[in-house]
């Protein structure tokens, strides 16, 4: 729990995370306790339906954090594996799968430093959600990413494709770190 504030005209602003379920029991209850000292008390909260029922604002379900990679916004393996799941269950004509590795993180993690690395990781998944907008993008390794299109041809892919180096080629002009952000693709 961070440190309340509160606004003018405000009660104090909670904010909580609980990161599954026994977590989501004593947060709400929590939660109801504060209100009873504070009827204005806001909340924010990571969370569960047990939180939601006591009232506030509820950023993320707490299984929602269990799909997620928090560096980079997509879903992480856990997520993938699902999804993936669900995909062989429906009927599709086709679908194709990218698989997508950073080179050369390990250089700029260890020249530049691990947060350079996460913003080159961070920035990758960016351009390949971008290409392949149409597509589900997940993180299932360090530096390794696959997307999933269902329903597409081979020329689309190859328009996505070539859209990906384009934005690679754009954001290495304007890059401020001395390593090229470069992606392989297969």
């Amino acid at each position: 729990m961070t440190a309340p504030h509160t606004t003018a005209g405000q009660g104090p602003l909670i904010a909580l995370c609980a990161g599954e379920a026994s977590g989501d029991l004593h947060a709400s209850h929590l939660m109801a306790a504060l209100k009873e000292e504070d009827p204005e008390a806001e909340f924010r909260f990571f969370g569960g339906d047990l939180m939601a029922a006591v009232g506030g604002t509820m950023v993320k379900h707490y299984k929602e954090l269990a799909y997620l990679d928090t560096l980079t916004g997509v879903q992480n393996r856990n997520g993938y594996e699902r999804y993936m799941s669900e995909m062989l269950k429906m009927s599709h004509d086709s679908f194709c799968i990218g698989i997508y590795d950073i080179n050369n993180l390990k250089a700029a993690n260890d020249s530049l430093g691990h947060e350079v690395g996460d913003k080159l990781i961070s920035d990758a998944s960016r351009i390949i959600c971008k290409a392949f907008k149409n597509s589900a993008v997940f993180r299932i390794g360090g530096d390794e990413f696959v997307s999933v299109s269902p329903n597409v041809s081979a020329k689309e892919i190859e328009i996505q494709h070539n859209e990906m180096l384009h934005l690679l080629k754009e954001y290495n002009i304007i890059n401020p770190y001395n390593i090229d952000l470069d992606i392989a693709f297969g």
